[in-house]
């Protein structure tokens, strides 16, 4: 399957050399680059998200970048979406597509494929993130998840309390774990080469490299 049929995505933690190997790549084999970044999306959040600069992004060609003013919601399914638009497009033009992304969830959602979760109520959500803000409620929401679907609360990071609200607003609306609802996906994975970056431990040399294809 050559690099036309697949798209190449580049994943892994903050600051491991991302968004460097997919220039690199991108440039080695006349690719253009797709940003899974759910923050690079907005206009003017440049500082502190490591968008690529004027220069990076005039030696290769980057979509899904400035398209959003701030403040506007977005979704993995507007992702998968969007994303799904621009491959096509980019591909339909005979150049590879270079993912390169900051998202779990939105890295996730294109190489697994995604389903409509039901939408969680405005109450439900703001009870959940005021419970979270003024009590540090993390850890016991967390936990929560974790008793009702181990599957869903094993794709976070207990930190980012963003999508803990997410699932545990399905679960507390609907009554079904949101793995249960993974199951039933009605948007289907595009085909992926999946490459996770990973930092050296204390006493290894370099990084690691994982590599998954579908």
């Amino acid at each position: 399957m050559s690099l036309l049929d697949q798209v190449l995505v580049i994943a892994g933690p903050t600051a491991v050399g991302k968004s460097s190997l997919a220039l690199a790549v991108a440039e080695r084999v006349g690719g253009e680059i797709l940003s899974a970044d759910s923050r690079q999306v907005y206009r003017g959040l440049d500082i502190g998200t490591a968008k690529p600069s004027r220069d990076e992004q005039a030696r290769v060609a980057h979509d899904l970048l400035d398209r959003l003013e701030p403040g506007v919601r977005v979704s993995a399914g507007w992702f998968l979406d969007q994303a799904t638009e621009s491959i096509t497009a980019i591909q339909s033009r005979g150049r590879p597509v270079v993912v390169v992304g900051g998202s779990t969830l939105y890295v996730h959602a294109l190489v697994e494929g995604l389903a409509d979760l039901p939408p969680v109520s405005r109450s439900v959500e703001a009870s959940l993130m005021a419970d979270i803000a003024n009590n540090d409620a993390s850890t016991r929401l967390f936990q929560e998840l974790a008793d009702a679907d181990p599957d869903a609360a094993a794709t976070l990071d207990p930190s980012k309390t963003h999508r803990l609200v997410r699932y545990l607003g399905v679960l507390r609306e609907s009554g079904r774990r949101p793995s249960e609802l993974w199951a039933e996906r009605s948007r289907p994975p595009v085909p992926a080469h999946l490459v996770i970056l990973d930092r050296p431990g204390r006493n290894s040399t370099p990084a690691s490299t994982n590599v998954w294809s579908r």
